[in-house]
């Protein structure tokens, strides 16, 4: 952080108590004026220790770890690598969602900058989490840096957020479940056979209805085996959720033709379905 922002912090977290130190200065000098200089150097001597207290307080207050997880995320790239690199670490293990998420976020955003050994570390401790907005971003993180991450630990990631518990009740195509689905759709030919065959049962039994529908995209548009393909749609078919029952009963290639195209996304977010 900036010195320029640590003053205008602290400004801002003690406006009230400036603004009182000011007065007790224009009091001092009122009193001065009229010719009590004694009492208004002391008064102006008060002012001055009020300051002095509140720079010495806030220069040792311990900082909370959501106010360290809040400065993280705002200045990021002015933190020193080796000192932001360490509170990634710090902040991942804290039982907070607040922190954790913005941990993710911050992987997510700035995934290159940081070092190979602290973002995997990062990731694999997050894509358990028991908050739902942090297992989705690791979700994201993934996805959008597939070909950065070594074969065997995203292969690990992948197969652990499938499992993902989010029922879809505030999550559509942003739950971790779906970031996997959509992770396949757009690797499948660089996920090994076996891996993408047990992500895809694992997708297929998913809590969240978008994440199964996505499912019936990969199978009719990709090269599964027709035994795996006939199983699952057939399972799906019978689905509890009426939208994914229609997912499965969508004809694809005529909503191509009439809206243009139609992609695993619309069947996430159930678009041109109902």
């Amino acid at each position: 952080m900036s010195t320029m922002q640590s003053i205008n912090e602290l400004i801002h977290r003690y406006k009230i108590l400036m603004w009182l130190v000011t007065a007790v200065f224009m009091v001092g000098f009122i009193i001065h004026v009229y010719g009590y200089a004694m009492r208004a150097e002391a008064i102006a001597f008060i002012g001055l220790g009020i300051v002095l207290a509140v720079v010495v307080f806030e220069m040792l207050r311990p900082i909370s770890p959501m106010e360290k997880a809040y400065r993280l995320k705002r200045d990021f790239e002015d933190i020193p690598k080796e000192k932001r690199e360490k509170l990634l670490m710090e902040l991942a293990r804290k039982d907070i969602p607040y922190a954790r998420r913005r941990v993710a976020d911050a992987v997510d955003t700035h995934f290159k900058d940081i070092s190979k050994s602290v973002r995997e570390d990062v990731l694999t401790a997050l894509a358990g989490d028991e908050h739902h907005y942090v297992r989705s971003i690791v979700g994201a993180a993934i996805r959008y840096n597939f070909e950065d991450l070594p074969e065997e630990l995203r292969e690990k990631l992948l197969l652990k957020l499938a499992d993902d518990r989010d029922k879809g009740e505030r999550h559509k195509i942003s739950a971790a479940g779906s970031e996997i689905a959509l992770t396949v759709a757009g690797n499948f030919k660089d996920i090994p056979k076996d891996v993408r065959e047990e992500l895809l049962k694992k997708l297929a039994a998913n809590d969240n209805p978008y994440t199964r529908a996505g499912v019936v995209f990969i199978l009719r548009e990709f090269g599964v085996p027709e035994n795996l393909r006939s199983g699952l749609l057939k399972k799906l078919a019978n689905d509890n959720d009426e939208r994914v029952r229609c997912a499965v009963d969508a004809d694809i290639e005529n909503l191509r033709a009439k809206y243009g195209g139609i992609g695993i996304r619309d069947f996430l977010t159930m678009k041109y379905l109902k």
